[in-house]
């Protein structure tokens, strides 16, 4: 709903939404970690093919979360939410 939405800071929300979500499900299966990127970093492309996805995703969470003003425009914002989305099928939640 938010990405249909169109408006910036609600893709802004999607994105760390999705982030959250991944995060949980990581938790769940039982990557370990402190937060989401020491569980990324220690997730191997063998053991999960769309680590990279879901790492560079995940950097662009971060700046939503930490740069000031950041801003992401709707065609980047729904590059991203793909990223999740490969994600969350490879995790055979979608």
């Amino acid at each position: 709903n938010r990405v249909e939405s169109g408006m910036e800071a609600e893709l802004s929300l999607a994105i760390v939404d999705a982030d959250n979500l991944v995060d949980e499900l990581f938790k769940r299966v039982g990557f370990v970690g402190d937060n989401m990127m020491e569980r990324i970093s220690r997730i191997s492309p063998g053991e999960f093919p769309a680590i990279y996805e879901l790492r560079d995703a995940h950097q662009v969470r971060n700046k939503i979360a930490e740069t000031p003003g950041f801003t992401i425009s709707r065609e980047e914002a729904l590059k991203v939410i793909k990223k999740y989305e490969k994600v969350l099928k490879d995790l055979e939640m979608l």
